[in-house]
């Protein structure tokens, strides 16, 4: 068996980051914590939005969502019941992610299980580190515990809002994690896939 991974475009993430994010403003430029989703019920979003809750008792911060879906409402009444609706913004479903993505101080992916999740490739292109869920799938290929990223068990609220306040309290520690992570994007450049799928077939 070979595995050969999903392409991704480091170029074209790079120049389409640069683009003005239009919709969203931080005028009083507190931390961002982000995540982009399909709003499904297997993402937990609401386990991230209860986290965010929880964070916000110690340290003041914004929470944008970028994507749509069948939990979007419930997602909002979630946030309402909250009372936490000043510092959450559903952005919906955007043609360029990535300029959004780079406002980001922390990426979190809270989902209860994955596939190959490119949008944690991309946030290493972005230079954003990453609080993930240790979901089924290839999650661990791209982060390494505590070297590149941080992972916690799914659902666990208080894992994911201690590892989210961590990074964003310890600036050496978020660096050191954007530097090891950048390490590890070009395995996956659309070029070096091409050239993999190339030798793969001429070797057939």
């Amino acid at each position: 068996v070979r595995v050969i991974h999903v392409p991704v475009n480091i170029e074209e993430i790079k120049i389409r980051s640069q683009e003005k994010a239009h919709n969203y403003e931080n005028n009083d430029n507190l931390p961002c914590i982000g995540t982009i989703s399909r709003l499904l019920a297997a993402k937990g979003i609401n386990y991230l939005i209860r986290a965010f809750s929880d964070l916000i008792k110690r340290i003041d911060a914004r929470l944008i969502i970028v994507g749509d879906g069948d939990e979007r409402a419930n997602l909002e009444k979630m946030v309402r019941d909250l009372k936490i609706e000043d510092r959450v913004s559903f952005l919906g479903f955007l043609e360029n992610p990535y300029n959004y993505l780079r406002e980001m101080d922390v990426f979190v992916l809270s989902s209860l299980y994955e596939g190959f999740p490119n949008v944690v490739i991309e946030s290493m292109v972005c230079n954003v580190p990453v609080v993930a869920t240790r979901s089924v799938g290839g999650l661990e290929e791209l982060i390494d515990n505590g070297v590149n990223g941080l992972l916690v068990p799914p659902k666990d609220i208080k894992s994911l809002a201690d590892s989210i306040y961590s990074l964003l309290r310890d600036k050496e520690l978020k660096d050191r994690f954007i530097k090891e992570a950048y390490k590890r994007i070009d395995q996956f450049d659309s070029l070096k896939i091409t050239r993999e799928y190339e030798v793969l077939m001429r070797s057939l």
